[in-house]
């Protein structure tokens, strides 16, 4: 059993640079295929599903079945209009530097490895470029100093991955200072998360019913049933047909719509509410992935949630909503400030299980409050959905 071993970085350097690609050969570019490995099912006999553009000023709006999805002339992104979790199902997941999810598998012929995505061509795997790969199970932690291979065992052996091929991953590692390389097949391998700096993106950024986070450089619609996804480098040419139904958010400018998670700082008891709670629960966001990345947040209350400015004026937007029984145990005020500035205040009184949340936020911190309306907290617990904040278009 192989427990944690710590190296030195200085040992990446000990062998020499990295090839441009693991096999030895220079990799061919990356082309949007159609996906003939995905089972499409039955042909379509379900009108396809209407959605909610985001306007770039942050209002929303209905796209019927019948309608083509608004551009980025008129819209910064749109998507179904419920908040359910994308699952992968029991296949794999590779995490790009960029955020982009590629959900495949990993196949092996000999002494090669090679990740076969849904939508794309086939891959080399470039640990300078990916963040992880997931062959079972959730996401592991980032890799922060040391490439990390974590086993189905529950083990995990950290250290500078040399290689990965068609028998598995060679990970140098250091113990009592002597340094070694061990092989660890891929049977006995949960998932491995690479050392890889975030990479900022570009293009249009699709969230699709499989898992798959996908880039292009534009979505286009050929009528209101189906789209095509255009790879990111022209030369390429490559392209991949959509159905609607596949689709379940898309970004069409890069950072327009982002998640309410990203801009969550400390929270703390409300000074009013002093006496009514002695401790704080920091809002917890649901795993897995989700459209926008939106994942739902979940908030008990009393509680003061101290949030980042958004960079420019923007709009806040989520559903939030009560379980029936929180609902019927009391009441509760939520508050939404930006810059100093009250901007929404709304009672939910018992019995109220929703509202649509709409704040204009400023260029400026802001916060998320929640008061025990009824001077107690039996009924103070919110979910958080779809909470996005939009920006494009809002700049003065």
């Amino acid at each position: 059993m192989m427990g944690i071993v710590a190296i030195a970085l200085a040992a990446a350097c000990a062998h020499g640079a990295l090839p441009q690609d693991l096999f030895g050969r220079t990799p061919p570019p990356l082309e949007i295929t159609p996906p003939e490995i995905r089972n499409r099912g039955n042909p379509r006999v379900a009108e396809a599903p209407a959605l909610v553009s985001i306007a770039p000023d942050g209002v929303l709006g209905v796209v019927r079945p019948v309608d083509v999805p608004p551009g980025r002339d008129r819209s910064v992104g749109w998507a179904r209009d419920d908040s359910r979790r994308l699952e992968p199902g029991k296949r794999g997941t590779m995490v790009l530097d960029d955020g982009q999810r590629l959900v495949g598998e990993l196949l092996l012929s000999g002494d090669r490895a090679a990740w076969q995505p849904n939508w794309l061509e086939q891959r080399a795997i470039d640990p300078s470029t990916t963040r992880c790969i997931v062959l079972q199970g959730e996401d592991p932690p980032a890799a922060d100093l040391e490439d990390v291979v974590h086993l189905r065992n529950g083990d995990r052996a950290s250290g500078i991955v040399q290689s990965v091929d068609g028998t598995g991953i060679a990970v140098e590692t250091e113990s009592g200072g002597t340094r070694s390389t061990a092989t660890i097949p891929w049977d006995a391998v949960r998932a491995v998360a690479f050392v890889a700096p975030p990479k900022p993106r570009a293009g249009v950024r699709a969230w699709l019913d499989d898992g798959s986070v996908v880039d292009g450089a534009s979505l286009e619609w050929n009528g209101p049933a189906d789209a095509v996804l255009v790879g990111q480098r022209s030369q390429d040419g490559g392209k991949v047909r959509l159905e609607r139904e596949w689709i379940v958010a898309a970004e069409l400018v890069p950072g327009a719509v982002r998640p309410l998670t990203s801009f969550i700082g400390e929270s703390t008891v409300p000074e009013v509410e002093a006496d009514v709670r002695y401790a704080v629960a920091a809002p917890k966001p649901e795993r897995g992935t989700w459209a926008f990345d939106a994942a739902p947040l979940v908030m008990e209350g009393p509680v003061r949630v101290a949030c980042a400015s958004p960079g420019a004026p923007a709009r806040l937007l989520a559903t939030v909503r009560r379980a029936d029984r929180a609902a019927l145990a009391g009441s509760l005020t939520f508050v939404v400030r930006s810059g100093g500035t009250e901007v929404v205040r709304h009672r939910m009184a018992k019995g109220d299980a929703s509202f649509e949340l709409r704040a204009e936020l400023v260029d400026a911190p802001f916060e998320l409050v929640m008061l025990a309306d009824d001077g107690s907290i039996a009924g103070d617990c919110v979910e958080l959905r779809r909470a996005v904040v939009v920006t494009a278009g809002r700049q003065p």
